[in-house]
Formats: structure tokens, C-alpha cells, sequence
């Protein structure tokens, strides 16, 4: 089973390839669900020769999924940036106003990408039919489908989870992340053995350095303590949980 642990900062790709992950997702703004990474910190984890393949997101916003003409032109100059840096890989999704695959947006991203390959990233979460959803990502030749069974977390939605992964039927990689742990991986595998990936941010909470502590916030969910950074301890844990073997 292969272990995606999804990162934001330099010390957290570290972490996951210290951890034996088999692949970084590399975003920024993970409380955002994960924004387009810097060509900054691509630079610095290729420089850093973590051992194991980056995908990069491709997300210019939070919110949702749909999106204009000018965002798909920043997010297609971000992909030939990231691309002439070194990504391995990419992670996208759009969705048309009426919650279906954008068809015509994924198409030209992937077409962009190659011959990298393509996640769809939970943005399949958002569709209004993901049996169309499933079978548009395999038309687009995306390689892997990211999912938490259409529920907050991969064990709220662990029983369509199991439908998608039969429905996909090795058409395409399914991956299930969103609230993966050291916990609830060991529930996940038994219930969908023929599940062949996981995502994770296998993180802990980060404490400021900060000593003087300001009035107020720069944003809505931007306080001090509110940071988070990879484990390369859990992430060994969850790593031995995939493979099977007991992580104490």
C-alpha cells in the first residue's frame, strides 16, 4: 500500500521521507485544504534530495472547485513552472457549477502535465454523481482518484469508500485521505483490503517561538499555536501499518 503524506513546509517533507513515506504531496496553505506550493520550497525539498517523488497541487484558491478562465491561466503557468523544477507529479480537480467534472478544464490540465502523471484530488468529493466522476477521470486519464468516501473524513464515508474502490474496479488508483491515522488506518485496511493507497498529513501541532504575542490574528484561522508540521514518527507508523507489519 502506498503511504502520501501531504505537506506544507521544508521540515515536514523531511519528516515523510525520514518516515519512509513513498510520496510528498507538496501544497501551501494546508489549512486551506492545501493551495498551488511555492516554486521556493519546490526548489528547497528537491535541493534537499528527500528520496521520494513530489507531487505538487495545483489549487489557486480555497473554496470551491469551479473555476474561471483567468484562475485556470495562473494555474496553468504555475504547472510549466513546477513542471521546469522538478515536480514528479501533479494533484488537481474542477468542477463545472452543476458539481460534475469539468471535463474540458481537466482535460487541458493533464494534457499540460504529460507525461507527469495526474491525481484528481477530493474535489471528486464535491460531485454531484461520482460514479460520472469515476468514470470522467478514467476518459482523462488521470492516474489515481483522492477521496474520503464523499464524507468530512475517510471513516464517515468509509462505506461508499468501499463502493467507489469496487466501482473503479482497477480502472484507476483510488486513494483514500482526509482524518487518516495511526487509529483509523488499521479499521480502513481491513474493511477495503483491496484499497491500494493512503493519504496522510501525519501531523502534530506545532508551538510558536514567538514570545511577544500581538492583539489580533493576520487571518481567520491564523493564530500562533495554530500551526501544524509533519511527524516523521507517526508517519513511520502509519508507513509500517500499510505494509502490514505492527507499528510499536
Amino acid at each position: 500500500m502506498l503511504v502520501e503524506i501531504c505537506v506544507d513546509s521544508l521540515t515536514s517533507a523531511k519528516a515523510a521521507a525520514q518516515g519512509g513515506a513513498n510520496r510528498i504531496e507538496l501544497c501551501s496553505a494546508l489549512k486551506l485544504g492545501g493551495l498551488t506550493p511555492t516554486t521556493g520550497i519546490l526548489r528547497a525539498v528537491k535541493s534537499a534530495n528527500v528520496a521520494v517523488d513530489v507531487f505538487c497541487m495545483i489549487r489557486c484558491r480555497g473554496g470551491d472547485f469551479v473555476y474561471g478562465n483567468d484562475e485556470m491561466e495562473t494555474m496553468f503557468a504555475d504547472i510549466s513552472i513546477l513542471k521546469a523544477n522538478g515536480a514528479d507529479g501533479f494533484v488537481f480537480g474542477a468542477l463545472t457549477s452543476e458539481g460534475r467534472l469539468d471535463e474540458v478544464k481537466c482535460r487541458r490540465v493533464v494534457e499540460a502535465c504529460y507525461p507527469l502523471p495526474v491525481t484528481l484530488h477530493r474535489a471528486f468529493d464535491h460531485s454531484s454523481d461520482w460514479r460520472e466522476a469515476v468514470d470522467s477521470a478514467v476518459r482523462l486519464s488521470f492516474s489515481c482518484i483522492l477521496t474520503s468516501g464523499l464524507q468530512a473524513t475517510v471513516s464517515e464515508g468509509i462505506e461508499c469508500l468501499k463502493q467507489i474502490v469496487h466501482y473503479a474496479d482497477g480502472r484507476i488508483g483510488v486513494m483514500a485521505g482526509s482524518g487518516v491515522t495511526v487509529e483509523s488506518l488499521p479499521v480502513i485496511k481491513n474493511a477495503i483490503p483491496m484499497l491500494s493507497a493512503v493519504h496522510s498529513s501525519a501531523s502534530i501541532k506545532k508551538k510558536s517561538q514567538c514570545l511577544h504575542r500581538p492583539l489580533f490574528a493576520m487571518g481567520s484561522d491564523d493564530s500562533f499555536d495554530s500551526e501544524k508540521e509533519t511527524s516523521a514518527e507517526i508517519v513511520s507508523q502509519i508507513v509500517a501499518i500499510a505494509h502490514g507489519n505492527d507499528p510499536s
